[in-house]
């Protein structure tokens, strides 16, 4: 998937919820295929406990849950099963310490090797007043994270287009947040966000069948 993506440019844009129930998932699967080759599709960023098989046509990439506290088994234990299915993820995000790059820097090198043995691509993640020229040139997907309401990212992001092969945003929860990520080009985003109420699952739905499809396009 990654290969036909990167090669024939079929989808601009990802969304990647992260707090996917498992009962909509042959909804979202379906919609995916159907939009892939319009610019846009849904995907799922799977968490350490949170890992499912999914189609092959539904992109995925795997977190390290790493912001809501990093457990060490748990992600070794889904590279392993990741690692046996055929479908793989586009990425995988290196291990990183929310709100330090020091510290994320330190983590990269202790696991990126991990992910890369595993056949894995890996994606660093960048941290609040982390610089360009301060992503490992090794890094397949610059992962946009940082604190949660230190409004850097908002203000930086753009810089980090052309990076790395892969553009990721971490934490789009809004319409406005995904619209302003298509805009600097970005490749996937993601957020937990869609799924937690009502209104927003029917905000996500009619972004993709509604009157605010075709901005997007």
């Amino acid at each position: 998937m990654t290969e036909l993506i990167l090669k024939q440019g079929c989808c601009k844009l990802i969304i990647m919820p992260s707090n996917h129930p498992r009962y909509q998932l042959g909804y979202w699967a379906a919609k995916a295929e159907m939009n892939l080759l319009k610019g846009f599709g849904i995907g799922l960023m799977m968490a350490p406990d949170k890992y499912i098989v999914v189609p092959k046509y539904f992109p995925y990439a795997l977190d390290n849950g790493a912001f809501v506290g990093f457990d060490s088994n748990k992600f070794k234990l889904m590279l392993k099963k990741a690692s046996l299915n055929s479908h793989q993820p586009l990425f995988v995000v290196v291990p990183d310490v929310v709100g330090s790059h020091r510290e994320t820097l330190r983590m990269w090198y202790t696991w990126k090797e991990e992910i890369i043995r595993h056949g894995f691509k890996p994606a660093f993640v960048v941290q609040d007043g982390c610089k360009p020229e301060d992503v490992p040139i090794d890094a397949f997907c610059c992962f946009v994270g940082g604190k949660k309401y230190s409004g850097w990212k908002d203000a930086n992001m753009h810089k980090f287009k052309g990076v790395c092969k892969w553009l990721h945003i971490g934490r789009c929860n809004s319409i406005k947040r995904i619209l302003r990520a298509k805009e600097i080009g970005a490749d996937s985003v993601d957020g937990s966000g869609f799924f937690k109420t009502k209104r927003q699952q029917a905000q996500l739905r009619e972004f993709f069948e509604g009157s605010n499809q075709m901005p997007i396009l």
